[in-house]
This record gives structure tokens, sequence and C-alpha cells, in this order.
């Protein structure tokens, strides 16, 4: 069941680690507070906040494409499988991806991850024990 309709998760995977990276190397020297300053939990808080609220969007929208049975939680397994394998690229290159963070928004960044994952693996099941409605 899970291997069935995967392209569609591996592509849509994909999309939202691209549109989260981009959201980072644009913006995350802005939104990033290292943890040492006072503020840091806050902004976590906002950041997976509006993070879970995105996340669920995209799960609701990705069942319009995707109308087979456990969709969203196919999408947030190989979301994530995707995502990891990627950010640690990512991570390895951070000096060229992300040349203004300091060593602590770096860290923060680690954080937030983290926290995304547990979300983008959390919200898809919490969104299967919603009625499923076929996109037909």
């Amino acid at each position: 069941m899970l291997l069935q309709h995967a392209w569609r998760a591996m592509i849509g995977g994909l999309l939202v680690w691209a549109g989260a990276t981009l959201f980072f190397i644009w913006l995350g020297d802005t939104v990033l507070v290292e943890p040492e300053q006072s503020g840091f939990w806050l902004t976590i808080c906002l950041l997976e906040a509006g993070t879970a609220c995105l996340l669920y969007l995209v799960l609701i929208l990705y069942r319009l494409f995707d109308s087979a049975p456990h969709a969203g939680v196919r999408l947030g397994v190989w979301g994530t499988a995707i995502g990891l394998l990627l950010d640690s690229v990512l991570l390895f290159h951070h000096d060229r991806l992300f040349p203004d963070f300091t060593e602590g928004q770096l860290l923060s960044f680690m954080i937030w991850m983290v926290i995304a994952y547990f979300l983008y693996l959390l919200i898809p099941l919490l969104v299967e024990r919603q009625p499923y409605r076929s996109a037909s």
C-alpha cells in the first residue's frame, strides 16, 4: 500500500522540502534567533505553528491530487524520508547555502527542522482521522 502511487508522494515531498528550504535561504537570517537570545522559544513556537498550518493545508490540497486511501500518510513518510536525506546534504554545505547564518542560527534551523519533521509525520495521521472524501 505504501509503495502504490509513491511517485506522487515523492514529488510532493520534494516540493514541500524545496519550499521550506527556499524560505530559510531567503529569510532564515531574519527569522531565526540564536538559542541564547531571549525570545528563542517564542520564535521557534511561532515558526512551528506556521509550519503546522502550512503542512495541514498542503495535506488537504494533496488529497485533491492523490485520492487513494492514506495518501497524506504516504506524503508524510516519503516527504520526511526525502527531506531528511536532502537536509543532510544541505547541512553539510551550510556555509554555501546559508552564508549569513551564525552558528546559533544554524542550530535554531536544526531545532526547527527536527520538530518540523515530527509534525510532517504527525499531521497526516491526524488528517487521516477526518472523514475521507474522494476528489471525484
